[in-house]
This record gives structure tokens, sequence and C-alpha cells, in this order.
């Protein structure tokens, strides 16, 4: 397949980096920081809240989310065939038989970071076992690409159309698992995955520089996702957020590595000029100032905010900062709704956000972008500790597996009356990608603001244990020290597990 390299456009990138929100700098604007050099801030001196501590959310991770991921109803027949629909119980539901890839990658996901977090090598052959059933069933080897959905035995069902976003997130599981042992089955599927989405053949629209919402299921015709002839945000950040941003800085080829930064880069280009007004990225490029739209709202634009500031780090010259800098941090403090210490999910406006329920997914990705702010002066803090303990009310505590609920009410309520029959914890949409990467990110973090080091785990071949590049997931820091512990053996295969102790975060 021939790569076309897409282009920088950074004349384009300069006008919309230098055209700031209108509202942020004559009303709104949250001073920028003194220091606006990207490196590592030392923490305060100063005592760190329970809820703000690393062990914090390493315990949270395995005591309240891991039992729903590690039971049997969760592993599938044959493991790693996971179920995509479950019930409060963890139990599958047998009348929703079918298989998304995108949740098997999301599935795949989850347990390679759990290892990461861990070290249990159980995690990692669950990894393993649905990357195997990923690529074996659901990739599709005659016209390329990734199956929309399977059914129960691992069949695809033909005719549905494959979308952008979900070939971003059937490639988060090959990526992720990557990512802690650098399987070259794994980067193949994710060099594919890239490939196709800057393949002008394929899902690269190389005149517009953006990436189509979907294509037939022979790959062959473009699918207008809302037939209304715009152009969906998710189909741009998703590539980033789900398998990007993660595999770019580890890939065995340092040529590989620029293809997937500069590709990265034009993503990040193509999203600031086609989908961000007034400061907010916008769902679609046609409802731009369209308030209540499908995928405007702060989950969307925080990510957004959050995936090209940990982008723009890597970046040469660093294209985005003035624009970050100058737009993110008002955006945090809209989001936040102080009498209740908790995040909106929706802004209603330029200066107003929605008093109703709170999604899951959304309040981990405003205390993401957040805890990652936080790194360059600590100003989120007190709200951090506000908003992390506010995120306890997501546990479901009725059930031994526990997870989090998909949301809670504007009081931080969760709805009465749950039946046991409800897919609310694991369904089409909801998978342990979000709650797993929320306690991942605030675990490294909350390392960092004790000065502590950040132990992360990674399992590769024994020939590279002292070479591999070992990064603390998508953040920059300094490898202080790496362990061998020996050798494990996932899938018959003879992988050494490896400690790497991180520390100077940022």
């Amino acid at each position: 397949m021939k790569y076309v390299k897409p282009a920088f456009l950074f004349s384009v990138l300069f006008l919309a980096v230098s055209c700031t929100s209108n509202h942020a700098s004559e009303n709104f604007l949250i001073k920028p920081p003194a220091d606006t050099e990207y490196g590592h801030h030392i923490p305060p001196d100063m005592p760190v809240p329970a809820i703000l501590m690393g062990d914090t959310w390493l315990v949270h991770f395995k005591n309240d989310l891991l039992p729903y991921w590690t039971m049997d109803g969760a592993k599938g027949v044959p493991q790693g065939n996971f179920p995509t629909f479950r019930q409060m119980d963890g139990q599958p539901i047998p009348s929703k038989g079918d298989r998304y890839p995108r949740m098997l990658g999301r599935q795949v996901f989850l347990y390679s970071l759990g290892f990461l977090m861990t070290g249990d090598a159980s995690l990692l052959q669950l990894a393993k076992d649905g990357l195997d059933w990923l690529i074996e069933k659901a990739y599709d080897k005659k016209y390329g690409g990734w199956y929309a959905r399977l059914d129960a035995k691992g069949n695809p069902i033909p005719g549905l159309p494959k979308t952008a976003q979900d070939l971003a997130y059937a490639a988060q599981g090959p990526s992720a698992y990557f990512f802690v042992t650098r399987d070259p089955l794994a980067e193949k599927a994710v060099l594919e995955s890239f490939g196709l989405i800057f393949d002008p053949a394929k899902y690269w629209d190389g005149e517009n520089q953006r990436v189509k919402d979907a294509l037939d299921d022979k790959m062959i015709s473009e699918i207008d996702l809302g037939n209304d002839g715009g152009w969906e945000l998710t189909a741009q950040l998703d590539q980033v957020n789900a398998f990007m941003l993660l595999a770019q800085p580890v890939l065995t080829d340092p040529a590989d590595r620029k293809k997937f930064l500069d590709g990265i880069g034009t993503i990040c280009g193509t999203i600031v000029r086609e989908f961000w007004s007034g400061g907010v990225f916008w769902g679609m490029h046609k409802n731009k100032g369209v308030f209540n739209s499908a995928h405007t709202d702060f989950g969307h634009t925080l990510k957004t905010y959050w995936m090209i500031l940990q982008a723009d780090k890597r970046l040469d010259g660093h294209p985005f900062k003035g624009f970050l800098f100058d737009n993110m941090f008002y955006w945090i403090s809209l989001a936040f709704q102080e009498s209740k210490g908790m995040w909106a999910d929706k802004m209603t406006d330029y200066d107003k956000a929605s008093q109703g329920g709170r999604s899951w997914w959304i309040y981990a990705e405003c205390d993401q972008l957040a805890a990652a702010a936080n790194l360059i002066d600590y100003r989120y803090i007190p709200l951090l500790g506000k908003t992390l303990t506010n995120w306890m009310k997501f546990v479901d505590k009725d059930y031994p597996c526990g997870e989090v609920y998909s949301g809670i009410n504007y009081f931080g309520v969760k709805k009465a009356d749950i039946p046991v029959e409800s897919d609310m914890k694991c369904n089409a949409w909801k998978n342990g990608f979000h709650s797993s990467e929320h306690a991942l990110v605030m675990y490294i973090l909350g390392k960092n603001l004790e000065k502590k080091p950040v132990d992360l785990y990674f399992a590769v071949p024994p020939g590279q244990a002292g070479t591999f590049i070992a990064k603390p997931y998508i953040f920059e820091g300094t490898e202080h020290s790496r362990t061998n512990l020996g050798n494990i053996v996932i899938d018959g295969t003879t992988l050494s597990k490896v400690k790497v102790s991180f520390g100077e975060i940022y």
C-alpha cells in the first residue's frame, strides 16, 4: 500500500492558533501559567490528600474495577471472545450475543493496562487471547479494515459500514498490547490500521486533509454517517486518542515513529482548523455554534485539548502551545461545577454549563485533562480533590464485581432500581476503556504529586529487556531504573517481565 505523507499545513495552522476565541480573550480567559515551557515542574511541598495519592487509584483499579473484568462471564468462550453485552452482575446477556470489534479492542486495552499497572501476568494472557481473537475474526482479510460486528461465534455480519471510529477502537487493543509487549503481530495490526487511515484510496481525504467518516463494507465508497454533508470530529480525534498517540514513540522502526508523529500532527491541525470555534471543539464541522448538537460536550472538547496537549509535547516547535494555553484553562473552569464538586456534561452556551446528569466517560475525560494541566503549575489540586472524591459515586457497590455506572444524576446519585438485566456497565459503547484509563492516569499523576516513583510493568522479548523504549503511558518522563523480574510465558511465548520506574512526569 502506498503511503501518502500528510501535510502539516503550517500556514493554515498558524492562522488557527493565532485567532483564539473572542469570548476567551475578552471575558472568559483563565490566566495562562507564568511558565509555559513543556517539561517537569516540581510539585509543591504539601501533604497530599489521600484521594490524590497514586496508590488510591491502584487500589481502585484492583478492587472497584478489575473484578468485573476477571470473572468468568467477561472472558468469553473461547477465552478472548469477549461478550459485548453483560448484566449488572457481570453475566453475559444471551439475547445480545453480537460482538463489536471496537469493544473487543477496548477490552484488550483494559487488560493490557491492567498488566502495565499491576504486573499480573494473568491479565496479559487475557489481553493476548483477546488480541488473537480480534485479529483472526474481526479483520477483513479480503477487503481490508475491521468488521463492524461479529456474531457470537466470531462470524462477520455482512453489509455494515466500516467507520473510522470503529477502526480506531479496534486498533486500540493491538496498540495497547504492543505498548506493553512489543508483540510483532500487534504492531502489524497497528501499522495496517494507520495505513488505511492515511491511504487516499481508503479513509484519507487528501483534498481536505481529513479522515472520512466511514467506508462501505468493501472499502470502496465513502459513507456520510449522518447523511448531512458534515464531517465527524470522532473520525479524526479517535485515531489519535485510541491508538496512534500510545504506539507512536515505541514503534520498532524510527521511520514509522516519524510517520505516525507527522500523521498525528496533521490530524491535530485538521481538528483545530475544521472543528474548533469559540473555544469549543464541535462534534461536526458544519455545526459550529450549535450547542446540544451531537458530540458537542465537555467530554469531546476537553479530551481534544488533552490529546493535542500530549501530542504538542512531541511535535517540533510545539505549534499548538499558544493555542492550548490561551483556551483550555477556561473550558476546564466552565466544566467544573463548584457547588457540586463535579463536572458538567455539556456546555449550553459559551459561558453556561448543563444542569443535568453526568456521564462516566465525560467525567473521566474532564478529570484527565485537569490532571494533565495540573502538571504545569498544580493549580487544580483543590479542584481534583473534589472531582475525584465524587468520581467514586459512579462505582457500583451493589454487586461484588463492581465497575462504574454509565451515569449519575446532577446531584451525584445513581438511578434507583436498576434491574440486574441492565447492560449499563457493558454494552456496545461502554467497556473498560474509560474507567481503566482514568485509574492509570490518576495513579501516574498521583505518584508524581507525591514525588514518588511511578512503577509500570512491561513484558518484552528477553533480548530487548535492557533496551526497549519505555514510556509512562502517553506522558513524558524520566526513566530512573528498570528491573528484570524474570521470565513469564504468555500463550507459549517466553517474555521478560520488566518493572520500569519513572519520575519527572509531564
